[in-house]
């Protein structure tokens, strides 16, 4: 069985030699094996928006966002969350993690 770090790079090896449709079968590997990880959700998620899958990537920021306000990482989560609204016109999870950045500063 690979690490995760094994599997890490292999994604990203994937990624450059054939593109992000490819590497996103080993990103939602990685989900499956580690769910409560925040940053591959996010990688997830983001080879799905390269991929021109909107609605899947968007699930993905999600939980990406929501992992990382139960950790207490607002500042993350609000980048993460002005990615999402960067291609969804309104969202309630990233709205609540800009909201929850601002009333941290």
């Amino acid at each position: 069985m690979a690490s995760i770090e094994d599997l890490e790079r292999k994604a990203r090896r994937v990624w450059r030699r054939e593109g992000p449709r490819k590497a996103l079968l080993v990103y939602e590997r990685i989900c499956d094996e580690l769910p409560e990880s925040a940053r591959h959700w996010a990688l997830l998620g983001w080879a799905l928006l390269c991929a021109n899958r909107p609605e899947r990537a968007a699930a993905c920021l999600r939980t990406s966002i929501w992992l990382r306000m139960r950790e207490g990482d607002v500042r993350r989560a609000a980048s993460l969350a002005r990615v999402l609204l960067s291609f969804v016109d309104t969202d309630r999870t990233a709205e609540r993690a800009l909201e929850r950045c601002a009333a941290a500063a």
